[in-house]
């Protein structure tokens, strides 16, 4: 679907099967918009006016789609990740790793986040990939990340996890962690302290900065929906 009112009428564009993430570049024409989506057996699809199947060389199923500008575009799944040009799919050399999301800032700086904690980031448009250090002790596995710019960086993943960064990833912290048992599944933050968190259960997590008296500002807070919680809460500040 598609909208051209800010949510109050929702057309139906196109459909696709077993579509799981969805990507449009910020610099697309609001006219003639060009974006992208993925699914599973390897389905990657460009949208315009129409839906083009721009046929990926994987069966894997794809958990995540980034397309920071027209005709570059980045896709996670199972252990590969895949660049395309516009033209061709090449397979990237990845982290060791099972991936579920991915997010570029721009065509050469990268995240990818999956299975067992990893958190795989490039610099160089994924001609190489290394890892981050996840402080997360549990491993759990990470279903979503997104960055607002190159140093605020915020990744979401099973018991109501919550890892934040303010240095490009070079150093995470838990930001909050059993707020839910639920999995947190996707992220979108409109500025480095408002953000929204969504899982399973009908999760929603308002994140945001508390103002105090004065100039003076409290810590981050969060809001849970649904409410009651489970019975561990831990909430940690950088």
């Amino acid at each position: 679907y598609n909208t051209a009112d800010g949510g109050l009428n929702w057309n139906i564009l196109a459909s696709m099967s077993s579509l799981t993430d969805i990507s449009f570049p910020f610099n697309t024409d609001p006219e003639n918009p060009i974006g992208y989506a993925c699914g599973d057996a390897g389905r990657v699809w460009e949208i315009t006016s129409t839906l083009t199947d721009l046929n990926s060389p994987s069966a894997s199923d794809f958990g995540g789609i980034s397309a920071p500008s027209v005709n570059h575009v980045w896709v996670c799944g199972g252990n590969r990740i895949y660049y395309y040009n516009g033209t061709d799919f090449t397979s990237q050399i990845a982290p060791g790793g099972t991936f579920n999301d991915i997010h570029f800032i721009n065509e050469q700086k990268g995240w990818v986040v999956g299975d067992g904690g990893v958190i795989g980031y490039t610099t160089d448009g994924g001609d190489s990939w290394n890892t981050q250090t996840n402080p997360d002790p549990q491993a759990l596995a990470l279903y979503s990340v997104f960055f607002f710019d190159s140093d605020y960086g915020w990744v979401v993943g099973n018991n109501g996890l919550i890892l934040q960064t303010s240095d490009g990833g070079t150093t995470w912290t838990i930001e909050a962690e059993g707020l839910t048992t639920e999995a947190l599944r996707g992220i979108h933050f409109t500025s480095p302290t408002n953000g929204y968190v969504v899982g399973n259960g009908k999760t929603l997590l308002k994140y945001t900065e508390v103002s105090g008296i004065g100039d003076n500002t409290n810590p981050i807070a969060f809001e849970l929906f649904p409410n009651p919680c489970s019975n561990k809460i831990q909430i940690s500040n950088s």
